[in-house]
């Protein structure tokens, strides 16, 4: 669902980085560790089934894997699940992300591409084309159009490659989704550290290698993250109502009622199983078609609705599915203000009138929404 919001294009970081413009002059997107197999943001849990691998359920996701090859003493790797990162793609920038197969260190380990584009000015990512990775700036993070990366180990010291030999093709690119078409071939990455003021590459003395195995990549855009309330595909469904996030660890229910105090979705039980809402401060982009604004409001527990159902979505933890922008909505109390109370916690929530609705009728808010 496209939503009347602003988009968080949030930078993350690696190990031994800060957030900054790097890797070819756009936001530096990178890895911050943790379960989840790829790089991750601080904006939210990726959907992990777009993302994660292991060396026993590896298969082909919407980018396919790559083919094999010879890579000396290098472990030999395949990115697998890769998808459009849109939570870190903007104007110059687009990020792919996905899995590996096998894993370097463990299930977190994450492949990255990145391609940055000025017009051509110093950095032209978007061009299409046959590209060596070792000459025209692609041989340094600082300066690379085309950058790729390996995160590994990232639930302990961390550890960073990037390329040091091969070669990129790049057949299309949509400059508006980002979907591409490329295939590598003969790449191989290094151990490297990262200065976080230059973003200037330098190998690891001793360090490991990788040799990506050669391939095509188709990668897809999909609904990235799980608990940003973007619509990250623009597929008019986002977070646990897409999907792609259904199903996976970011949206299963837990035990925590509706309108419960909460940290993450996983906190909170819904009627459906896997569409919880735990309705962050981040929840206050969203305007509804009435005019309310979901302001600074506390954490507190809902579920993702069918607006065109009304409350028969919500499985009778609340009477109304509250549009939050298009055919979505969330599951929210009716109130009549003036009713004693008007809200079934009337210390916590408050009636909140909406305009255009019948006099005095609204929903039930958290009290300092």
């Amino acid at each position: 669902m496209v939503l009347v919001a602003t988009a968080l294009l949030a930078c993350a970081t690696s190990p031994g980085e800060t957030t900054g413009t790097g890797g070819g002059g756009g936001t530096d997107a990178t890895s911050s560790g943790g379960s989840q197999a790829g790089p991750t943001t601080s904006t939210g849990t990726p959907a992990s089934s777009s993302v994660q691998a292991s060396s026993s359920s590896a298969g082909p996701g919407p980018g396919g894997n790559g083919q094999g090859g010879d890579r000396g003493d290098c472990t030999e790797v395949a990115p697998t699940f890769l998808a459009v990162d849109g939570a870190n793609s903007q104007a110059g920038v687009f990020i792919y992300n996905g899995g590996l197969d096998p894993v370097l260190v463990d299930a977190g380990d994450g492949f990255q591409l990145g391609l940055y584009d000025d017009g051509g000015k110093t950095f032209a990512g978007f061009s299409t084309g046959t590209f060596d990775l070792t000459e025209n700036g692609d041989e340094n993070y600082a300066t690379c159009s085309r950058c790729i990366r390996i995160f590994a180990d990232n639930s302990g010291d961390g550890q960073v490659y990037f390329q040091r030999e091969g070669t990129m093709v790049l057949t299309s690119l949509d400059a508006e989704t980002g979907v591409a078409e490329f295939s590598l071939d003969g790449v191989v990455l290094e151990e490297v550290t990262i200065d976080p003021a230059t973003f200037e590459s330098t190998p690891v003395a001793g360090g490991a290698c990788a040799g990506i195995a050669d391939g095509e990549f188709n990668p897809a855009l999909i609904e990235a993250f799980c608990d940003d309330f973007i619509d990250n595909d623009d597929n008019n469904s986002l977070d646990c109502a897409d999907a792609t996030c259904q199903g996976t660890a970011a949206c299963v229910a837990g035990a925590t009622p509706h309108e419960g105090d909460c940290e993450v979705n996983t906190d909170c039980d819904t009627a459906a199983g896997n569409d919880p809402v735990c309705a962050t401060p981040d929840f206050q982009q969203l305007y509804t078609q009435f005019g309310v604004q979901f302001g600074a409001i506390a954490n507190f527990c809902t579920e993702w609705c069918d607006f065109a159902e009304d409350g028969d979505d919500c499985g009778g933890v609340s009477d109304k599915c509250f549009d939050v922008g298009l055919n979505e909505g969330v599951c929210l109390s009716r109130c009549t203000d003036g009713d004693n109370p008007p809200c079934p916690d009337p210390d916590s929530f408050e009636c909140v009138t909406v305009p255009d609705w019948p006099q005095g009728r609204g929903v039930c808010l958290p009290v300092n929404w």
